[in-house]
C-alpha cells in the first residue's frame, strides 16, 4: 500500500493517494519540492515540466533523487517555450553517483493529457 499525502487546512485540506506537479523546475519550485520531500515519499507522482526551450525531464529526475523521492515517478515533457532558463542550473543537482528510479515517458507536450488522464484513472484520491 502507498503512502498518503495529507493536507491538514486549506481549500485542499484532505488525504490524497497520489499527487500531480506541474512545475517549471525554477528556483521556488526546487525549493518546494525540497520541504515537502519528507510528505511526498512513498506518495504516486507524475511530475509535468516545461516553459523552457530545452527537455527538462532529466533535470526533474535528479531534483527528486537528491530528495529520496524518485522512486516510481514518472516524469513527462509538457509545453516547451522560448523562455530562457539560467545557464548551468540544469547541471545544479547533477550527481552520476545517485542514480534515479523514475519513469521518463517519450512524446511531447501533445502526450501530456494522456498521461494525466491514466495517471489520474489509476489513483481513487490524487
Amino acid at each position: 500500500m502507498s503512502a498518503s499525502f495529507d493536507v491538514a487546512t486549506g481549500c485542499c485540506k484532505g488525504s490524497y493517494d497520489a499527487v500531480l506537479i506541474s512545475t517549471d523546475l525554477e528556483p521556488d519550485d526546487a525549493l518546494a519540492l525540497a520541504v515537502l520531500a519528507p510528505r511526498l515519499r512513498g506518495v504516486p507522482i507524475l511530475v509535468v515540466v516545461g516553459e523552457a526551450p530545452v527537455d527538462k525531464r532529466r533535470m526533474a529526475v535528479e531534483i527528486l533523487a537528491s530528495h529520496g523521492i524518485d522512486s516510481g515517478v514518472v516524469v513527462v515533457q509538457g509545453k516547451m517555450s522560448k523562455v530562457t532558463f539560467p545557464r548551468g542550473v540544469s547541471e545544479a543537482y547533477h550527481n552520476p553517483a545517485q542514480p534515479h528510479s523514475c519513469t521518463l515517458c517519450e512524446g511531447d507536450e501533445a502526450a501530456v493529457p494522456q498521461h494525466v488522464e491514466c495517471f489520474l484513472q489509476l489513483h481513487e484520491r490524487p
